[in-house]
């Protein structure tokens, strides 16, 4: 069974992590499993069209990867096959002052719009429709369940949010002894065991900048000389809200997790 994560944000936007954000597992979706969708409370319309949304889109993209890794091999030697007629041809065909490089750049031209015109096809083949429609009907058909963990981390998130911008970049730093708030979670519930993987993944690929702070907090972490710098770094980006800090904040706990 997959497991999809619904954390609500109030206002803000809803955060789907969902069981296809990482593309590089397609090869290994199973079109028979069930979708369970987690949440802290009953999701509303709105949130379930977000939810399918979210799932759809994350499995064309799964998808896509999939269909041209299956293909790789055919479509490397068939770009091969037209690289080598292409430039023999021109080689032997048409005469020009410079030889060999005009017909090299022209072979390579025509090979690369050969290769994206058939991975195109390969998008549009039957075996990928037939992936794409059946985990589609799938997703189309998940649960829901109300959990008391996923609770948990939306008090999480809108408790970090209250604080302070100065407040949290020092928490998060660990600035002269401080600390974020303390999140307990009970990883080891059946709902729960793809939560941290997932979360991670979710947040690598669909917020980059809370990844990439989330890596600078691993390395500061090491020294404690560093703290004070990457504090104020912080600060100016949750001041001028170029990166969420408490998003941060809760994915440096899940980690912890």
């Amino acid at each position: 069974m997959k497991s999809c994560y619904l954390i609500n944000r109030g206002n803000n936007k809803s955060l789907y992590v969902s069981p296809f954000v990482d593309p590089s597992t397609s090869h290994g979706w199973d079109e028979n499993e069930e979708i369970t969708i987690y949440s802290a409370t009953t999701v509303t319309k709105d949130q379930k069209d977000g939810v399918l949304f979210t799932l759809y889109t994350d499995i064309d993209r799964g998808v896509d990867r999939w269909i041209q890794d299956v293909r790789y091999l055919p479509r490397l030697l068939i770009a091969g096959t037209i690289f080598l007629i292409t430039y023999f041809f021109f080689s032997l065909a048409v005469r020009d002052p410079i030889p060999l490089i005009d017909e090299f750049i022209i072979a390579s031209l025509v090979t690369f719009i050969s290769v994206i015109g058939l991975s195109r096809r390969d998008k549009r083949s039957d075996l990928s429709i037939k992936k794409r429609f059946e985990l589609k009907q799938k997703a189309s058909k998940c649960d829901y369940q109300v959990v008391p963990e996923l609770e948990l981390v939306e008090k999480y998130l809108h408790e970090c949010s209250q604080l302070e911008t100065i407040d949290l970049a020092e928490k998060i730093a660990q600035v002269d002894g401080a600390i974020l708030p303390p999140l307990l979670l009970d990883m080891d519930v059946l709902y729960m065991k793809s939560f941290k993987e997932q979360y991670l993944s979710f947040i690598h690929l669909q917020h980059k900048d809370i990844y990439s702070l989330y890596n600078k907090y691993r390395k500061v972490m090491k020294n404690e000389k560093n703290r004070d710098a990457f504090s104020a770094r912080l600060l100016r980006l949750g001041m001028n809200q170029i990166s969420d800090l408490s998003l941060l904040a809760l994915t440096i706990s899940i980690s912890n997790q």
